[in-house]
């Protein structure tokens, strides 16, 4: 049993720190966090430029996963209830109308371990980002409906990355990787237009050869 995921947040902080590629760039992360979690309170904190360094990771960046059950009782202006993981497993790994059931489900079997108004959890939120830019918004079931790797059962998208830019399949045997590639716009205006068929081809260029990439690159473990 652990004392909640503050402790194990600062040794990922120290390991972020600890890389930056022979001091070219520095390390990071980016933390989701489900909107349900126990400690999403302590979460909050994390990043706040006051208060006891001790519980802060400086080099960790921060995101809220959260379920649209949360913004239902955030418009409802009714309760939100907050469990500890060992108690509901299994709502790390459902998302949509089977999230909402088994939420309410264990609502309903008294497994809370706090409830708190939903808008006053969805304030904290909010000032926290204010106050440092820390703790956006990521919503888990708009991401599993729209993504191109969840319609067979089981796959579950559980976070993005530090730009939010991708959305990939994770579980325990399979890590997600991306590879990215970028586009210059302004190289495709020309007389005030853009030149879509060169835009087009140029795309689909760079699909292939990133499609390649993922083929021949290095992977540092047999699940990514």
């Amino acid at each position: 049993h652990s004392n909640g995921i503050v402790p194990f947040l600062k040794t990922l902080d120290a390991s972020v720190a600890a890389v930056n590629q022979g001091g070219r760039r520095k390390g990071a992360a980016a933390v989701y966090l489900e909107t349900w979690h126990a400690d999403i309170e302590e979460f909050l904190e994390l990043r706040d430029n006051t208060g006891e360094d001790q519980r802060r990771t400086h080099n960790l960046n921060l995101a809220h996963w959260i379920p649209d059950e949360f913004m239902r009782r955030v418009d409802a202006d009714t309760e939100w209830s907050l469990f500890s993981p060992a108690d509901v497993p299994e709502l790390v790994d459902l998302w949509g109308d089977e999230f909402d059931a088994a939420y309410r489900a264990a609502e309903a079997k008294g497994l809370a371990r706090k409830t708190m108004p939903a808008r006053e959890l969805y304030g904290r939120m909010m000032r926290t980002l204010a106050q440092t830019g820390q703790g956006w918004m990521t919503f888990k079931d708009a991401s599993n409906r729209t993504a191109n790797q969840t319609a067979e059962p089981g796959r579950v998208v559980h976070s993005s990355n530090l730009c939010t830019e991708i959305l990939e399949v994770t579980n325990d045997g399979e890590t997600a990787v991306c590879n990215l590639g970028s586009v210059n716009l302004g190289a495709f205006v020309a007389n005030g237009s853009i030149d879509w068929d060169r835009l087009d081809s140029t795309v689909r260029t760079a699909v292939t050869f990133l499609d390649r990439v993922v083929d021949i690159n290095f992977y540092p473990t047999e699940q990514a």
